[in-house]
């Protein structure tokens, strides 16, 4: 299950001490990012019971197992939880983590993990980016906003039929811009 030679030696070894743990562990890798995928147990669960918050069990989760997921500790400081919800059918929480470097969210840089009732680790989802720092070339945008928004438009197979101005912004680390609709109609 899940091809672990797109794994560093650090990995590798970490992921031998989890399945020592969980002898069915399941792990599926992203040969991209050269990270777990996803992280399940089908004979149980990831962790223990606890009675922490459901957020600070999946964090703390990463923490813990940083070398598995090839992630140092400043790919973790910026996470924020963008969503989570609790199952009325189940009781389960799941829990939306998003990657940030300097404020700003990192595309597809995105963990989901699923927290029982109990406070048990049901399942990870992972497609953090592993050592973030030596991947970014440059906190500033090399294209407009309007070149932005057409380049966008056009790689959706869309037409800017009219003027895109600036509704306001640039605001925030991450220089959010609303802009008017081009003409774009969707």
């Amino acid at each position: 299950p899940g091809n672990q030679s797109v794994f560093s030696t650090e990995q590798q070894q970490a992921v031998i001490t989890l399945r020592q743990q969980f002898a069915e562990l399941m792990l599926r890798s992203d040969s991209m990012l050269g990270v777990p995928s996803s992280i399940y147990n089908p004979d149980g669960f990831l962790t223990d019971p606890s009675t922490d918050p459901a957020v600070a069990i999946g964090r703390n989760y990463f923490d813990q197992n940083r070398t598995v997921f090839g992630l140092t500790v400043d790919d973790l400081s910026e996470l924020q939880t963008t969503d989570q919800h609790v199952s009325s059918t189940s009781g389960t929480t799941h829990i939306y983590l998003q990657q940030q470097y300097n404020g700003i969210s990192v595309f597809h840089g995105a963990a989901n993990i699923s927290v029982d009732s109990a406070g048990r680790i049901v399942v990870i989802g992972n497609s953090l980016v592993p050592s973030l720092a030596d991947s970014v070339n440059t906190l500033v945008p090399t294209l407009s906003p309007g070149a932005a928004a057409t380049r966008g438009a056009e790689n959706l197979g869309l037409q800017v039929t009219g003027p895109l101005n600036i509704m306001s912004g640039p605001s925030g680390a991450d220089r959010r811009v609303v802009m008017s609709n081009g003409g774009v109609s969707l």
